[in-house]
């Protein structure tokens, strides 16, 4: 009651499985999801909705619509404790069913898909940082960080661009589920116009958070050939996005994009 203890809670029981019906468990490694905040955002989460690595809790048998809710009261590395809620929305057109594995269910490989997708997003952002923050600037990243920089601020920009990659990651997580159980009523157009145009606002978004952080040494000369970088990469990369049909008439708005860690733009400052 009052202290953490290193002995089982509960005899008898295996890795944790104590048999409460609404926890997943680890189908590979046997035992009971340990929950953290990762557990709550879009990657890990679909791992264990999706993946076929958790065996999940009882009432995700012979659902049609609903709200899946994920709550959790877990500490983290400095012992302060989180209550943790997420809550989605789902429903399911099709006949299969959406909590199945990509290979048996549309709504799950459109959810693989984004993943990946969001992966590119992230390789690009890396890519641009990269540019932004090396020794040599015509050189490039196989320059390595600048060392001067990390001399008069110690573990920086290392952290700091860690710090913008989670922000982007935030971004994308508050629109990930968004539209996702629509997936088998639309064409691979429809699928991949909306998706590809919910990253480019993220990218272009937390980007222009990120230019800021720019070292002071060849400061312009390093943000245009960054930005260089980073334009051409996502225009390749997300042919389907709406700002590349005519960024005229799109709407770049960052209504539903999540709000970045505080600390990603005041960091180098």
């Amino acid at each position: 009651m009052y202290a953490a203890t290193d002995d089982t809670r509960v005899k008898g029981v295996t890795n944790g499985q104590t048999g409460d019906p609404w926890a997943p468990i680890n189908v590979t490694e046997n035992k009971v999801l340990t929950p953290s905040e990762n557990s709550f955002r879009y990657r890990q989460l679909c791992s264990i909705l999706f993946g076929g690595d958790f065996k999940r809790p009882i009432g995700f048998s012979d659902v049609d619509n609903g709200y899946i809710v994920c709550r959790a009261l877990t500490p983290d590395d400095t012992a302060r404790e989180y209550n943790l809620e997420r809550i989605i929305r789902f429903y399911n057109a099709a006949s299969d069913d959406p909590f199945d594995t990509p290979d048996e269910s549309q709504i799950a490989e459109e959810a693989k898909t984004r993943i990946q997708k969001a992966g590119q997003a992230a390789s690009i952002f890396s890519d641009a940082l990269d540019w932004l923050f090396c020794e040599d600037v015509e050189e490039g990243p196989s320059s390595g960080l600048m060392s001067a920089y990390k001399k008069q601020n110690p573990d920086e920009p290392a952290k700091a661009c860690d710090r913008q990659k989670n922000a982007l990651h935030s971004r994308i997580d508050q629109n990930f589920f968004s539209r996702l159980f629509n997936a088998p009523d639309m064409d691979d157009a429809e699928r991949y116009t909306f998706w590809e145009t919910v990253l480019v606002d993220a990218l272009r978004a937390q980007w222009n958070d990120a230019k800021h952080l720019c070292p002071e040494k060849d400061r312009w000369e390093r943000v245009a050939r960054a930005q260089s970088v980073f334009e051409n990469r996502t225009r390749s990369t997300f042919t389907y996005a709406k700002q590349f049909a005519n960024d005229d008439e799109h709407e770049n708005t960052e209504d539903g994009l999540g709000q970045p860690d505080r600390r990603a733009v005041a960091d180098l400052q």
